[in-house]
């Protein structure tokens, strides 16, 4: 404080994540007694100082991932690091498309790029974003330029873990579950994740809150965190379960609103989950749940116009819930079992009407079995073509 009292000066603190409180103590008093010094400190975690204006740092590349491997700051550390590692290295025409893709995966997280790059070595381009697309791929290095801790993103997320409380372990650990990112909604209803606890994650850059198509909020876990913190989970079948239960719910509920006034709006909550429905889809057909793959399956192909995936898909998603082993137990179930009859015999007409009839009639069957007048007559119209 004598030092600095009567000097214009520009400290900067670095990493203050390692000793918070004694940082934030420390420019307390400074400011208050130097009213000519400014401060600027890193870290993964705000002071909580009053005086404290926080700027985040977005992801190089870009704040838009993908980013041009040949215009984007993150391929350029990349190709430094790279070069540092294994002398002459340059992006070309052959060499760009799988840099870039190795960037946007990464996020544009600059320790993450370095410790990849530093594998250049011995692993070409596409070797690489192969092993890192692998769940249990761990990202470490030996050669790297960085110290000692940063030689492993496992590390450092052991780090971040140990900061937080019990609650907000449990609901990372959880939230590992979505894939492609997740409304508060979801959240609350998959992790029982509260607004505290999610602006305690996005404190701690651990969660990123995004702007959706409708001026509203979607949030995403970073692949690299969400990765490890699916590791944490002992038994994610709850979990699951509750995930696979909140998507069926959405697409159900929203397939209601077929020609009406809100049916343009399909293409944004749907859209924005094929990822979330996709791996929902996969648990069910994994755990042989036949009712529940069957009503996805159905249920998702209204879509298609908008925004499901491609027919292939699509197909493929009825098809492996059509060959589960099924036993009528309910309506419901029964129900499901029939629309997946006619929502498949529809897709496989152009390809095989004799098969697509006979899976249409035995729809048309169940439709009848239960009672169901609306769904016999879709199946009456599709089979005679009147």
């Amino acid at each position: 404080l004598g030092a600095l009292k009567d000097r214009h000066a520009l400290l900067v603190l670095d990493n203050c994540e390692q000793v918070g409180t004694a940082c934030r103590d420390l420019l307390v008093s400074l400011l208050a007694a130097c009213p000519t010094v400014s401060a600027v400190a890193t870290s993964r975690v705000p002071l909580e100082m009053s005086a404290e204006e926080v700027f985040a740092i977005p992801p190089m590349g870009g704040a838009i991932l993908p980013s041009d491997p040949f215009s984007s700051d993150a391929t350029a550390l990349f190709l430094d690091r790279a070069t540092s590692a294994a002398g002459v290295y340059a992006v070309t025409e052959h060499n760009a498309k799988t840099l870039g893709e190795i960037c946007d995966l990464l996020h544009g997280l600059p320790l993450a790029i370095e410790l990849a790059a530093s594998w250049i070595p011995v692993l070409s381009p596409r070797d690489l974003l192969d092993h890192l697309r692998r769940a249990d791929s761990a990202l470490a290095s030996d050669t790297a330029l960085v110290e000692e801790r940063h030689r492993s993103l496992a590390v450092i997320l052991d780090s971040s873990w140990s900061w937080l409380s019990a609650s907000e372990r449990t609901v990372l650990s959880a939230l590992g579950i979505f894939v492609g990112g997740f409304t508060r909604e979801a959240a609350e209803a998959v992790a029982s994740a509260d607004l505290g606890v999610l602006a305690a994650l996005a404190e701690r850059s651990l969660i990123q809150r995004l702007p959706d198509a409708q001026g509203g909020s979607r949030y995403q876990v970073h692949e690299l965190v969400r990765h490890y913190a699916l590791r944490q989970q002992e038994d994610d079948g709850t979990i699951r379960a509750r995930h696979f239960a909140y998507f069926l719910k959405l697409v159900e509920s929203l397939e209601t609103s077929w020609n009406t006034p809100v049916e343009p709006l399909w293409s944004n909550p749907i859209g924005a989950d094929l990822g979330n429905i996709g791996a929902a889809t996969a648990w069910a057909l994994a755990e042989g749940d036949a009712e529940g793959a069957l009503r996805m399956a159905a249920g998702v192909d209204a879509f298609w116009i908008f925004s499901s995936p491609s027919a292939a898909v699509r197909q493929a998603w009825l098809e492996a819930a059509l060959a589960l082993p099924w036993a009528p137990s309910s309506v419901v179930g029964i129900r499901a079992k029939a629309k997946a009859c006619h929502v498949g015999g529809l897709r496989m007409w152009p390809s095989d009407p004799a098969a697509a009839q006979r899976l249409i009639l035995q729809g048309l069957v169940l439709f009848r079995n239960i009672g169901d007048e609306a769904g016999a007559f879709e199946e009456v119209v599709r089979v005679t073509g009147i």
